[in-house]
């Protein structure tokens, strides 16, 4: 984790003073102990880097002055939809991903899932997961979140769609990885695709299925798997341009 970095969903300008939320100042205060004038960095989830002082602390709360400013471009896109999971196994992709460079995350109601969706608590749970993920990786754009009710309008569009596919005869997700054009990555449910959803997405023009392991993977780990393996992927091919110049 960047030592002294703090979150905040704010915009802010250059000399502008944020006031920290709750949870950020007591971070500050007891755990990381800064002190008034100490150097911090803050991050608003939008490619936003501060560089800031802490210009106050009160029992009201803790104000920091922002002395320099810096906009980082926004990632390659790595979208990632995935059936409905219990909270536990959701925390980890959410978490994982996050780190692993996820810039989206569609949570799809499968045809295995008899959950009906998320509550606001829960939502605002997986977002406070996600800013956890941001600040430990270092990175600067916070994920979004998505709900769908099929997997239908999910691979609607012109995109193509890898999904995890436990057919040994499918390609290895690097072999049919193709990164010069837009694509979503798809990863089933706890109890996987039903027949019907399987038949959609192998009869789908823009849908791919990709053989990741010789074993049985959970749900989660299938998904952590494979947005590391397409991170992975544009770091090699950003070193492969490196080369080349």
């Amino acid at each position: 984790m960047p030592a002294n970095r703090y979150y905040t969903p704010q915009d802010f300008n250059l000399d502008s003073i944020i006031e920290l939320e709750p949870n950020e100042a007591t971070h500050l205060k007891t755990v990381m102990r800064n002190q008034v004038d100490d150097t911090v960095e803050i991050v608003n989830g939008k490619g936003l880097l501060g560089r800031a002082i802490v210009f106050e602390i009160t029992k009201r709360g803790v104000f920091l002055k922002i002395q320099n400013l810096e906009q980082i471009p926004y990632p390659k896109q790595i979208v990632l939809g995935i059936g409905f999971l219990v909270q536990d196994r959701l925390d980890l992709v959410l978490e994982k991903g996050c780190e692993l460079g996820m810039t989206r995350l569609v949570l799809i109601k499968t045809e295995h899932v008899g959950k009906e969706g998320f509550t606001d608590a829960q939502i605002d749970r997986m977002r406070r997961v996600l800013i956890a993920g941001l600040k430990q990786s270092g990175r600067y754009w916070l994920p979004s979140i998505e709900i769908k009710q099929d997997i239908r309008s999910f691979i609607e569009g012109n995109d193509q769609v890898y999904f995890g596919d436990i057919d040994s005869k499918s390609p290895p997700f690097f072999k049919a990885l193709n990164l010069k054009a837009p694509f979503k990555l798809l990863v089933g449910p706890a109890k996987g695709f039903s027949s019907s959803e399987i038949q959609l997405l192998k009869n789908s023009p823009h849908c791919t299925g990709v053989y990741l392991s010789d074993a049985v993977l959970r749900a989660e780990t299938a998904a952590t798997l494979m947005i590391g393996l397409a991170n992975h992927a544009f770091l090699l091919g950003s070193f492969h341009l490196q080369d080349q110049a």
